[in-house]
């Protein structure tokens, strides 16, 4: 296993932010609504795909992610910083199990809509603090193949998405709030 490694992985991520009652209730008594807190949630699965890069070899190491997200409504580019990573690399099974910790941050854009006001517009972004647990194998000299499992328990994000053209609204509406976010991935590594 080299210390030096670049790769991509492929994968879903479950996206699941509810907005704080008391900020929809400020919300409330300010516009004359009675909005509840579902109506604020965000919940979207996305497609990802991630290249990744990885330095440094068996033990401690350094990885960065550019995560890349195709959801319904959205699309999100980010960056993953790990700095906490630790794997041992198991020669006899040619494996490398590993746990990382990190930061990421994503902006989100809308996707093309009726409005040329709202087509393709920085509408949010989303902050997350995440945990991985992963595994690399190596079929051959040189060449990862790679499953990872993230979470984040700490993630925060706020979207003013465009209006849907199904719902007979021209206003434009918010999700977001604080809550988790779930991924898995798939992908390969040259190391």
């Amino acid at each position: 296993m080299g210390w030096f490694g670049i790769g991509a992985r492929v994968g879903i991520t479950q996206l699941r932010l509810t907005a704080p009652t008391s900020i929809v209730n400020d919300l409330n008594q300010i516009s004359g609504t009675s909005s509840g807190a579902d109506q604020f949630a965000l919940r979207s699965n996305v497609t990802t795909v991630t290249p990744t890069l990885h330095l440094g070899g068996n033990g401690y190491f350094f990885k960065l992610d550019l995560p890349i997200s195709f959801g319904s409504s959205f699309s999100m580019i980010g960056l993953g910083l790990y700095p906490i990573n630790y794997g041992i690399y198991v020669e006899r099974l040619a494996i490398f199990p590993y746990l990382s910790a990190g930061i990421v941050g994503s902006e989100m854009t809308s996707h093309e809509t009726s409005d040329p006001g709202t087509s393709h517009k920085l509408i949010g972004g989303v902050v997350q603090a995440r945990l991985a647990a992963g595994m690399k194998f190596f079929p051959f000299r040189g060449l990862a193949l790679s499953g990872e499992f993230g979470y984040s328990p700490w993630t925060a994000g706020a979207v003013a998405l465009p209006p849907d053209s199904g719902s007979g609204s021209n206003a434009t509406h918010f999700e977001g709030g604080f809550g988790s976010v779930l991924d898995f991935s798939f992908g390969a590594e040259w190391l």
